[in-house]
């Protein structure tokens, strides 16, 4: 906690089953995972004792992994800046453990080198479910 109510953190998560499409609106390629390391700067506001409503941004760095060999070459991992935000609740369990819910949305701007050059530009809707601890 920096001061009251702001906090600074690491929101580490990895996000499986993405699917490319083209412009279209097509599914292209399917990759495998998305492994995500994002900072979390998030304004807390205590609602009643142990339970706090928050408002959070999530900029990070992303790589996209996939499980596919095209021309006899394995599809290039895509990597690259992701910026996320939501809304959500937190419950004290105790003193340093909480438990949250929240929703939000992703944009990822991450680029493929390799057999071509491909703007990746992952997007999509968060629900976290989850736990932490605080420092």
């Amino acid at each position: 906690r920096v001061i009251e109510g702001l906090s600074v953190g690491v929101a580490p998560q990895v996000v499986f089953h993405l699917s490319s499409k083209d412009s279209a609106g097509y599914s292209v390629i399917d990759s495998e995972k998305e492994y995500d390391l994002l900072g979390r700067i998030a304004y807390a506001y205590t609602v009643v004792p142990k339970l706090d409503v928050y408002a959070e941004v999530l900029p990070g760095y992303a790589i996209v992994t996939y499980n596919q060999i095209i021309l006899g070459v394995q599809t290039p991992n895509a990597k690259g800046f992701v910026l996320g935000g939501g809304l959500g609740a937190a419950f004290a369990i105790t003193d340093r453990l909480f438990a949250n819910a929240g929703v939000g949305y992703q944009q990822g701007f991450q680029k493929s080198e390799g057999l071509s050059h491909m703007d990746v530009k992952t997007k999509f809707l968060r629900i976290a479910l989850g736990g932490g601890v605080k420092f």
